[in-house]
């Protein structure tokens, strides 16, 4: 999937998890939607720490949240910084402490991530065709193209009415992610 110089090779980008495989050496059953693989270490000498940008899921095993947490931080330092990200939990502090940790524009809960990341009207996340970086990872603006992302906002979605963030802690995340990035205007949509 790698050159020699660590660069994605074409020819494995996008495509069936059997091609995948096929480069890769070994075979897998045709009904198979993607290949997974345990992460061997976080940074940029394990390449399966960045993005794959193809049928391919790596999959790390931590103790406890706060680990979780420092994973998530070193995959960002990877590459994918401001994009997104997910959590399948109904712990409400491991939901508040990945908002306030996560360096993405769009934090999707309990919900399939590549499904509901671009806005559907099911989740009442604003739709867009293209979701990049934004400023967290080096872009001028968020990556978000849709016409409420001329103000840049922080997104995160939950199916679940019953939350346990109110509206004071709400505000106290907004004003504390504002002033640890530096921008004025954040949202935390909790739906």
């Amino acid at each position: 999937m790698w050159d020699d110089e660590a660069h994605r090779t074409p020819d494995t980008v996008a495509i069936a998890p059997q091609q995948l495989a096929k480069a890769a050496g070994f075979t897998i059953p045709a009904d198979r939607k993607f290949i997974i693989v345990h992460g061997d270490g976080i940074g940029k000498e394990h390449p399966y720490s960045g993005e794959k940008l193809t049928t391919l899921l790596a999959v790390y095993k931590y103790q406890g949240f706060d680990q979780a947490l420092d994973m998530m931080r070193g995959i960002y330092e990877v590459g994918g910084k401001g994009h997104s990200c997910g959590i399948y939990s109904f712990d409400q502090d491991h939901i508040h402490r990945l908002a306030m940790a996560a360096p993405v524009s769009r934090i999707m809960v309990r919900q399939p991530q590549s499904k509901a990341n671009a806005g559907a009207f099911n989740n009442g996340m604003p739709m867009t065709s293209s979701l990049g970086c934004g400023t967290w990872g080096g872009q001028h603006r968020l990556g978000e193209r849709a016409p409420q992302a001329l103000p840049e906002h922080d997104w995160c979605r939950c199916r679940s009415r019953r939350t346990s963030l109110r509206r004071g802690a709400v505000r106290a995340v907004l004003r504390s992610r504002a002033g640890s990035r530096g921008r004025d205007d954040h949202h935390l949509m909790l739906w």
